[in-house]
């Protein structure tokens, strides 16, 4: 490796951190100075500067993910055979605790990285220096023999020199593994993005909501019907002055570019001349209304929070609703092969949920698969749409009617159960799909697609 590859990593076989180094300089130091007393945290430090061989070329070639599970598989083999050499029972972290008088948080922690099924899921839990040294000498004073000890310590350095080497801190390698985590959600680092962004912006919101209706016209069965309910729910702002677009409402062709409002729509609670200023249900809002300015960019229609009141009592619930009667066909045409729903988050929240319910008549738009794209322009080609490694699952709702009570939003079933009655829909002819994203990342759509059926008529036809 070099003299410059050893100094990186320590010197002689020290696979140490620039900090765990530091410590462990100083506490040499103290040992000579004090004639060689020492405190058992002074103990552990000693030990942990005890050379030990370097890493072969083969772990040095590989890539973090794999170079993170061969450390993490190792401590924890290290791991496992300290508790046999004590019989402390992983699956009984408090009597570990008070057995061998540990900290409860720390013999969790032990305990989960003994019993995950995944390294990478796991290396948050990792105790650093001084908890490691806590569980140590207590299970040393149990009658844990040293080679025992020291495999652990061995373990931790190999882990210790990964982090170094492919992250720095172990702050940075947790969120380079959270997209590579089992659930590949990213959840940790959606939930630090989403209080970054309620601080730039200056606002946030606890729920936001898209609730769509799906049925074949009545008079024209070859045409769908589509209502939309969406809102907000305890939307406040951070700051007075932030004025930002809260919703923006698009139609977009099969090939996803946007269009302009073509089509005629009804407001659900028409309040004026049903134009698209009249989209919002002030009976499902709160009052006040906050102050909105609605205008028109680019062919989406933009509905603005303006100023308001700062917090708690300025929080807000907003819901807006329309009905788009005839506007598809049911059936693939030669310009239109796919259903396409797009669902955007211009405001940062805590959970999203999105709601449908289909007439038991369209059992294809149950096939519906679900992604998560970013909208910036030229990042992924000419689309200028990039898809995040975030697993998206639709559940039905249960019941012969749709069950769509949720404790997200208190009074959601009651809105569900107006939209039928008002659309003269009876929700025994549904079927319910939902899904639920907590932390959802700002400025990225979710895009829910399905394969359009053939007509009968042309089914026939090929007969």
């Amino acid at each position: 490796m070099g003299s410059r590859g050893a100094e990186e990593f320590g010197c002689a076989g020290w696979y140490l951190t620039p900090r765990l180094r530091r410590r462990a300089r100083s506490s040499e130091n103290r040992l000579r100075t004090q004639g060689g007393a020492s405190s058992s945290v002074d103990i552990a430090y000693s030990a942990l500067v005890t050379p030990s061989p370097a890493p072969t070329g083969e772990s040095f070639d590989l890539g973090l993910d794999e170079h993170c599970r061969h450390v993490v598989l190792g401590l924890r083999a290290a791991l496992l055979e300290l508790y046999g050499a004590v019989g402390a029972d992983p699956d009984r972290p408090q009597e570990v605790s008070r057995q061998f008088k540990l900290d409860k948080s720390l013999t969790w922690k032990v305990s989960k990285i003994l019993r995950s099924e995944d390294a990478i899921d796991v290396v948050s839990l990792i105790p650093g220096t001084e908890g490691l040294t806590r569980l140590l000498n207590a299970m040393s004073t149990a009658g844990a023999s040293e080679a025992a000890t020291s495999r652990v310590r061995t373990a931790m350095r190999d882990f210790e020199a990964m982090v170094e080497r492919h992250a720095g801190d172990r702050a940075t390698l947790d969120l380079f593994l959270d997209s590579m985590r089992p659930s590949a959600s990213m959840q940790e680092s959606r939930r630090l993005a989403y209080l970054g962004n309620s601080g730039i912006l200056g606002l946030q919101t606890r729920v936001r909501f898209a609730t769509r209706f799906i049925a074949p016209n009545r008079q024209q069965p070859d045409r769908l019907d589509f209502a939309l309910v969406t809102g907000v729910r305890d939307l406040r702002r951070l700051r007075p002055t932030a004025t930002w677009p809260i919703y923006r409402f698009t139609q977009f062709k099969d090939d996803l570019t946007a269009v302009a409002f073509s089509r005629e729509l009804k407001p659900l609670e028409s309040q004026g001349d049903g134009s698209s200023a009249d989209w919002l249900m002030p009976s499902w809002c709160s009052t006040p209304i906050p102050p909105i300015r609605v205008s028109q960019h680019g062919g989406s229609v933009v509905y603005e929070l303006l100023e308001g009141p700062v917090g708690r009592t300025g929080e807000t619930d907003l819901t807006f609703g329309y009905l788009d009667e005839r506007s598809v066909s049911r059936y693939a045409t030669e310009a239109d092969q796919h259903g396409h729903f797009a669902t955007g988050l211009t405001t940062p929240a805590e959970a999203m949920l999105i709601d449908f319910f289909v007439h038991r008549s369209l059992p294809e738009v149950e096939q519906m698969t679900p992604r998560i794209v970013t909208q910036i322009p030229g990042f992924a080609g000419d689309s200028g749409l990039a898809e995040l490694p975030i697993a998206l699952r639709f559940t039905r709702l249960t019941g012969r009617s749709p069950q769509a009570a949720t404790q997200l939003i208190a009074d959601y079933h009651r809105l569900v159960a107006r939209v039928f009655e008002q659309c003269h829909w009876d929700a025994a002819d549904f079927y319910g799909l939902r899904m639920i994203i907590d932390h959802p990342p700002l400025n990225a759509t979710v895009l829910t697609s399905y394969d359009l059926p053939t007509s009968p008529g042309e089914a026939l036809a090929g007969c």
